[in-house]
């Protein structure tokens, strides 16, 4: 069943084939994750969700409509602070195992923010894109300024 009104998401076969790349890539982070904590004798277990993500998805979700090209645009602000925060672990663990860890999560999700900014110019031109993508960045550092 689809959601959006002209069948944009569902008809579209390049962005189903993207999102599924990207699903099964996540799937593989989650099962190298396991086995991480499965060598070192760590327990998994839930924690609670991070203030950062609970924030950035309320900036996104509440401010802007939900569109094809305003999702992808989202979604690769998202990878690129995942991006900002491996890069970040990989260069001051001192762990070898971590940082060739972290420096993989790096990698894969620069190709996922290189992806969805291609996503998100299939559904619109490259300024509205920038626009987005420096709106929704703008009012991140305004939530950070007021501490939330």
């Amino acid at each position: 069943m689809c959601d959006e009104p002209d069948g944009s998401y569902c008809e579209n076969l390049d962005l189903g084939r993207e999102m599924a790349r990207i699903v099964q890539d996540e799937l593989e982070h989650f099962h190298l994750v396991i086995g991480l904590l499965q060598t070192r004798n760590i327990r998994f277990r839930r924690l609670p969700p991070g203030k950062y993500g609970k924030r950035l998805n309320e900036l996104i979700r509440k401010q802007e409509p939900q569109t094809g090209g305003g999702s992808a645009v989202d979604c690769q602000l998202i990878e690129a602070r995942s991006c900002e925060r491996f890069d970040l672990l990989r260069e001051h663990v001192h762990d070898r195992e971590l940082a060739e860890f972290y420096g993989s999560l790096f990698e894969s999700e620069a190709r996922h923010h290189s992806t969805y900014v291609r996503l998100a110019k299939d559904f619109a031109d490259d300024d509205a894109v920038r626009e987005r993508f420096a709106g929704v960045g703008r009012r991140r550092s305004e939530s950070h300024r007021r501490g939330g």
